[in-house]
């Protein structure tokens, strides 16, 4: 399996929906309000259980960062491994945001996952176009609330790192949305489940890319 992760708003969905259209569908339906989607059902139903085991932070607002249950990795890998392994093994793409937290258990799991591609952009973009889509702290909220949001984003992007950068996984790191401008480039960078032509690829992303969808926040 190829995973899909970073942020929200960091260019998962477009990724998602890219490979969806070269012929590897992720599953999940589209939410055109948010210009989102693409996440299998099975894996965000586990991302979401794994979420609670380590007392991972919800929100918004977060109140209280706190200290994740890392101590709590190895016994997860053992408990959910059997359910990680086979959707992995089914799976040839998943998208989630939810992996920059979870994917430490999936890879201690020795779930069969191929590549991690991670999707970053500036946070300030990233809690802007978050804002836009309704999902975000505001900006009139109390300094706490906004300090303890970007808190948990920088965190996510770190376990996001520091997953790939434990475990013998190979990775791609991308910066959304510069890489819309690059394809050729991100052909380079990307990893498929079978071989993709460079002109189809080309010619898919074309199909696939949407410059309107990029937002910062200042619509």
């Amino acid at each position: 399996m190829i995973a899909i992760t970073g942020p929200g708003r960091s260019g998962t969905s477009f990724l998602a929906d890219l490979y969806r259209n070269l012929g590897f569908d992720p599953g999940g339906g589209w939410d055109k309000k948010i210009n989102a989607g693409r996440e299998h059902p099975e894996v965000v139903q586990i991302n979401d259980e794994l979420y609670k085991e380590l007392d991972i932070p919800l929100g918004p607002p977060v109140t209280n960062l706190g200290a994740q249950r890392w101590d709590l990795v190895g016994e997860l890998a053992d408990r959910y491994g059997d359910r990680l392994r086979a959707i992995a093994g089914k799976l040839a793409v998943a998208k989630d945001p939810r992996f920059s937290w979870t994917l430490r258990v999936w890879l201690e799991a020795k779930a069969p996952i191929e590549h991690v591609v991670l999707t970053f952009r500036r946070t300030d973009d990233v809690q802007a176009s978050a804002r836009l889509s309704g999902m975000g702290v505001k900006e009139t909220a109390p300094i706490e609330y906004r300090n303890q949001a970007r808190s948990v984003l920088i965190y996510r992007i770190g376990s996001a790192i520091t997953a790939v950068a434990d475990y013998p996984v190979a990775s791609s790191l991308l910066w959304f949305p510069d890489y819309l401008e690059e394809p050729e480039r991100l052909y380079d960078q990307l990893a498929f489940p079978t071989p993709v032509d460079r002109e189809k690829f080309l010619k898919v992303f074309r199909k696939t890319v949407n410059p309107k969808n990029v937002h910062f926040g200042k619509e």
